[in-house]
């Protein structure tokens, strides 16, 4: 009687063939095999963003201090860093020496906290109101370097003297 019931139903609803089965788990394998080969880790993925993100936000920063007359630090602390005043004019946007400033892009206090354990390293550095590097209102005449690292890669951004043009670099 199942026999009967079995050859009764249409071929088209009898399942997948032993066949079809493996060919689909075969098709997966090697899809998830070249996909895990080129896996990368999250680290090693957001650090160059980041050092692109900091070089974006060094140039804000410099037209920050040119459109408000302002001396301006890059202020670096380990897994953030800061847009600081550099001097107190006693009215916005730098009422007190040492302040965060309010980026106006974006209404927040100039603070970035980095990303996936990444950590950044470097001297800290002032722009004067023309936008250049300095450093206790000298110019500057040495390249200052800034570190980003992860726990597998390094990257630097580099701050040219004179005009504080930022790049980065893989370490």
């Amino acid at each position: 009687m199942v026999a009967e019931a079995l050859k009764s139903r249409p071929r088209g609803n009898r399942g997948f063939t032993l066949f079809e089965a493996v060919a689909v788990i075969a098709v997966l394998g090697i899809l998830s095999a070249a996909f895990l080969t080129r896996w990368k880790d999250p680290g090693d993925m957001t650090v160059p963003i980041q050092a692109d993100r900091l070089v974006r936000h060094i140039a804000h920063l410099q037209a920050l201090a040119m459109n408000w007359n302002q001396v301006l630090r890059l202020d670096l602390a380990g897994d953030r860093y800061a847009v600081r005043c550099v001097n107190g004019t006693g009215s916005a946007p730098c009422v007190t020496a040492g302040d965060i400033v309010i980026d106006p892009a974006t209404s927040q206090p100039f603070q970035i906290l980095l990303d996936d354990g990444v950590v950044v390293s470097g001297p800290d550095v002032d722009f004067d109101p023309w936008g250049r590097p300095v450093s206790g209102g000298t110019l500057l005449t040495a390249a200052q370097t800034v570190q980003l690292d992860a726990a597998t890669s390094s990257w630097i951004v580099v701050i040219s003297p004179l005009t504080g043009f930022a790049t980065q670099a893989k370490l």
